[in-house]
Order: C-alpha cells, then sequence, then structure tokens
C-alpha cells in the first residue's frame, strides 16, 4: 500500500489478530466487522433485545453502508507476471467500473477509487479482489 500503514483495519474479534494489528499498525485504528458487532450484540443489549424499534434502527444503521458497499461483480482484463487488474462493479449493467491493480509477490493493491490515499483504508473493491 506504499508503504503506509492503514488508518482503520476491520476484523473479527480474534485476539491475535488483534495483537498483531497493534504491533504491525500501531497507529491504526482497529475495528471490528458489522457482521461480528450484530452477532454479538444480543449478549450486550439487556432489555433492548425485546424492544423491536431499536432492531429496526440498529440495523439500519449498517443495512445501507453493507449493501451499496459490496461490489459483487469483477473480472480479469489483464495480467503481466505476477501483475494483474481487474474490473470491480456492483452488477454486471453498472455505470461505475473501478479498476483494481494487484501484484501477488509484493502484495501491493491499488484502486481507482483512491480510498485507501485519501481515508487510509482498504475500500471495498480491493477487499473482494483479495477475497478471490
Amino acid at each position: 500500500m506504499g508503504n503506509q500503514s492503514p488508518n482503520i483495519t476491520m476484523t473479527n474479534q480474534d485476539h491475535a489478530i488483534s495483537k498483531a494489528i497493534g504491533e504491525v499498525f500501531p497507529d491504526s485504528c482497529h475495528k471490528l466487522c458489522f457482521w461480528h458487532i450484530s452477532r454479538n450484540a444480543h449478549s450486550h443489549l439487556g432489555n433492548l433485545n425485546e424492544n423491536v424499534d431499536f432492531h429496526a434502527l440498529f440495523h439500519k444503521c449498517f443495512e445501507k453502508e453493507f449493501r451499496d458497499g459490496v461490489p459483487l461483480i469483477w473480472r480479469e482484463i489483464a495480467q503481466n507476471g505476477t501483475s494483474y487488474t481487474f474490473e470491480v462493479m456492483m452488477d454486471e449493467n453498472s455505470s461505475r467500473v473501478r479498476t483494481v491493480h494487484f501484484n501477488t509477490t509484493t502484495m501491493e493493491i491499488r484502486c481507482t477509487c483512491k480510498m485507501f490515499n485519501f481515508c487510509g483504508y482498504l475500500c471495498s473493491h480491493a477487499i473482494r479482489i483479495l477475497s478471490i
């Protein structure tokens, strides 16, 4: 990532990963992903577990961001040795296409949305490519 540490790292609650993030990226803010928050919330909400309105609002906080932020379609458009270029989009008819460049040797990944450059965390486009 251009010798930059991420500002935010999102993971599950694994203690070893949390410790490693603190050591490798000491200036990065470690956050839990929504799936883990929602899965573990039940044990921390007490009487709010019975409140239907609260649950609707709780899920609404994350639903749109999650639904709108996870690209579904990707296709490889170029390869040069260990460097790959992908197009990533929400669906086949999407007019918003991002290009992700990934080098499997150096593990460097760049996206044309430049979210990492501006915000310090990986975009959903890069995360999608890292997941394949």
